[in-house]
């Protein structure tokens, strides 16, 4: 990541997920996001998730594979993204109905969502609520040791 001047915090692999907190996505902007996700899932050939949570308001998820988008979620769009390939991409495609559920729902707080999707799709639950800033400043997740996070 140092070669795209980029500041970012990398989590130990849980379950075969890697998480990148980037400084720039700090700012909530989902174009870069979205280049950073295209750039990660190009440059390793793999599956992407990026998740924005605006304020706790919107939450916002794309999925990338080699690159290339499968489907965008955004909260405040009553039908945005499409549940059944998220949940096949992430291998527990019998999970979609749960998923599409989770994704129409109305809920007060969008981190409840996010921990939702993650735990059924399978993803560590320090993917969920954490950012570059709450790690800059040394906030860490239960069961994660802090030397477990690698700055770059």
């Amino acid at each position: 990541m140092r070669a795209g001047h980029r500041s970012c915090f990398i989590s130990p692999s849980r379950k075969g997920f890697t998480t990148v907190y980037d400084r720039l996505c700090e700012n909530q902007d989902v174009h870069d996001i979205e280049t950073l996700a295209i750039e990660l899932s190009s440059r390793f050939h793999c599956t992407a998730l990026a998740v924005l949570n605006h304020d706790d308001s919107i939450l916002w998820v794309g999925v990338i594979r080699d690159g290339a988008w499968l489907t965008k979620y955004d909260s405040s769009k009553r039908f945005s993204g499409s549940a059944f390939k998220m949940a096949r991409e992430f291998g527990v495609p019998a999970l979609a109905p749960l998923v599409s559920l989770l994704m129409r729902l109305p809920m007060l707080f969008e981190v409840t969502r996010h921990e939702a999707i993650a735990a059924i799709i399978g993803i560590p639950n320090f993917s969920v609520g954490l950012g570059y800033e709450y790690l800059l400043r040394g906030d860490r997740p239960d069961g994660v040791n802090a030397n477990e996070f690698e700055a770059l």
